[in-house]
């Protein structure tokens, strides 16, 4: 490969990769460092700051709702992190799998995406109302409950973490 060549090559490399570059630095690394900057100073609500140093972090470490916090966002990652990559993997190769369902799969993998947060919201209420939601209904119909249990699935804090994960 000529010199010339090499160069062109090298700058139509460059040519692709600085705008990824230049957004991902504006979008990404830079909003790190202000956060990072941030948190050494105390801020007044008219702009007011002063240098604090890691105070706030010595502050964090001694606060018990931060390990509480740090606890529960812990128990989310390590419970949906193996169970979302499980299930996609599984989803994607049903949705491939050459079969009458194949077009319905996709459908229904995809429809996430073209659903607005409000539909989703209203879809998931629907579905975990306490008395004629859906799960309800399918756990009394199939005996995994009694019918005189209705699980607030929705206010229960215990219930909720197992829901949102």
């Amino acid at each position: 490969m000529s010199k010339a060549r090499k160069r062109r090559t090298f700058l139509t490399a460059i040519a692709f990769i600085l705008p990824f570059f230049i957004l991902y630095t504006v979008f990404t690394i830079w909003p790190v460092i202000q956060g990072f900057y941030v948190s050494l100073h105390k801020w007044g609500l008219m702009g007011k700051q002063s240098f604090i140093g890691f105070d706030n972090y010595v502050k964090f470490i001694g606060d018990k709702n931060f390990w509480k916090a740090l606890k529960a966002t812990t128990f989310f990652v390590i419970i949906t992190t193996p169970m979302l990559v499980i299930l996609a993997m599984v989803l994607a190769m049903l949705a491939n799998r050459v079969t009458k369902m194949k077009k319905s799969l996709r459908i229904i993998y995809y429809l996430p995406s073209v659903l607005s947060v409000s539909v989703a919201s209203f879809i998931a209420k629907y579905v975990f109302t306490p008395y004629r939601g859906l799960v309800n209904g399918v756990l009394h119909s199939t005996g995994l409950i009694a019918a005189d249990v209705e699980p607030q699935w929705l206010q229960d804090p215990n219930l909720g973490s197992r829901y949102l994960s």
